[in-house]
């Protein structure tokens, strides 16, 4: 049962004077420390909670540190997670001795500042690595450097390239608060295997940011043969972020059109770990004719600001 106002006032007459202070320090962030030390007729910390949220102001400061973040898991971080271990069993299905590759061919232009991350691509039967980084600055130019289809153990690449490596450079234009423009470009080749040759690959893109909650991209790529692997050059570029809870959950989804080597589909689920480390999971899903195989993806980002 809760105490009324003159219970405690009772129990605080009892204490010191060096702690009969103005009742405004009560809405200090400390409350609960200061409380705990008033007197001897309040026995433990949980009758001193109980006792202190019969007093109507003191109500909201006593809750919210037991309402934060950190001490609940919100429901569509559930979702989420529940999301990246789905996302896992796919690549079981896989068939061995496919090509293996992974690109990425827009950053972000939401974080300026310094940024990497390292993934691990699952193959059946192969275990491969990535590693991107890039510096995106305050006007909106982005400059990486990108390392992919890096092999760890098990089967090589059907398509003998391996260790490929591009510089990307993008500019980002910001019209609105809510549009985005992005033009770029990315070239590089493979350093092992024959047939070395200039991959090359040119995009535009408009991103429309859904307030809090999403973001929905949609764009057109060119490709040059090389990179390709077939004839098809030009296609279409589709993505979708949802944020589950913003800045805390979200899912990034990724669609190339066509049948060449960067068709397909890319989905990951993000956990914001801490304020500079994101930990994802997801899954690559190629393009029927594009000769790649699925793959699952394990990764860590790191944003510096």
């Amino acid at each position: 049962m809760l105490r009324s106002d003159q219970s405690l006032n009772k129990n605080l007459s009892r204490c010191p004077k060096k702690l009969e202070h103005d009742r405004g320090i009560a809405e200090h962030s400390s409350v609960l420390a200061i409380g705990q030390s008033l007197c001897e007729g309040i026995q433990d910390q949980q009758d001193l909670i109980t006792t202190l949220s019969g007093i109507r102001d003191l109500a909201p400061v006593i809750q919210e540190p037991f309402s934060t973040k950190c001490f609940l898991i919100p429901r569509w971080g559930l979702i989420a997670g529940c999301l990246a271990l789905l996302s896992l069993t796919r690549p079981v299905f896989a068939e061995g001795g496919g090509s293996h590759h992974r690109i990425r061919v827009t950053p972000d232009y939401d974080n300026p500042g310094f940024s990497m991350a390292s993934e691990l691509n699952i193959y059946r039967g192969a275990l491969y690595t990535n590693i991107m980084s890039d510096y995106l600055t305050e006007d909106g130019w982005d400059i990486g450097i990108n390392a992919f289809n890096i092999p760890i153990s098990g089967a090589s690449s059907a398509n003998g390239r391996q260790y490929d490596t591009y510089i990307n450079l993008t500019k980002f234009f910001y019209p609105t608060e809510y549009l985005i423009f992005g033009v770029g470009t990315q070239n590089g080749t493979n350093f092992s295997g024959g047939g070395r040759q200039l991959h090359n690959f040119d995009y535009a893109q408009m991103t429309y940011e859904w307030g809090e909650w999403a973001k929905l991209t949609a764009g057109t790529y060119y490709v040059n043969d090389s990179l390709s692997q077939s004839h098809q050059n030009v296609g279409a570029l589709v993505g979708i972020d949802i944020m589950f809870e913003p800045g805390l959950f979200w899912t990034e989804m990724d669609w190339f059109s066509g049948d060449n080597n960067l068709s397909g589909a890319v989905v990951n689920n993000f956990w914001q770990a801490t304020e500079i480390v994101a930990l994802y999971a997801g899954v690559q899903v190629p393009a029927a004719q594009s000769g790649n195989t699925f793959a699952g993806i394990l990764g860590v980002a790191l944003n510096l600001e």
